[in-house]
């Protein structure tokens, strides 16, 4: 499902109310798979399989802790680069994952020409 999500953490602390309401968020596809018995949330480029696709990384033992018509909050672990390049680490973080549409809105790729048409 074609969705816009927002992280409601950065390195693991909760950002502010305004920071979350300006933020424009990223556009992608999310998917759940388990990996062995934990739950992961990916969020890729619609059309894409492999890790160039990629838009955030995923988001492990994810739990769902509030739901609406077209929109969720889900909690769980992900791997953050630390600033100065310090390396990485494993944080909480939350996503907000509001649903547009199955597909993205604007343009396809039609696979017979491999070029990109506007819908009509």
């Amino acid at each position: 499902m074609y969705s816009k999500i927002i992280q409601w953490r950065w390195l693991g602390i909760k950002r502010s109310g305004n920071e979350i309401v300006n933020d424009p968020g990223v556009f992608g596809e999310v998917t759940m798979s388990y990996i062995g018995a934990h739950l992961r949330l990916n969020v890729q480029r619609h059309g894409y399989t492999n890790e160039s696709g990629k838009v955030l990384s995923p988001l492990w033992n994810a739990v769902c802790v509030g739901k609406g018509p077209r929109d969720e909050l889900w909690r769980g672990y992900q791997r953050a680069k630390l600033p100065h390049g310090l390396g990485f680490a494993t944080v909480i973080q939350e996503w907000y994952i509001e649903h547009v549409s199955m597909a993205p809105p604007q343009e396809v790729v039609d696979p017979a020409h491999l070029t990109s048409v506007k819908e009509k």
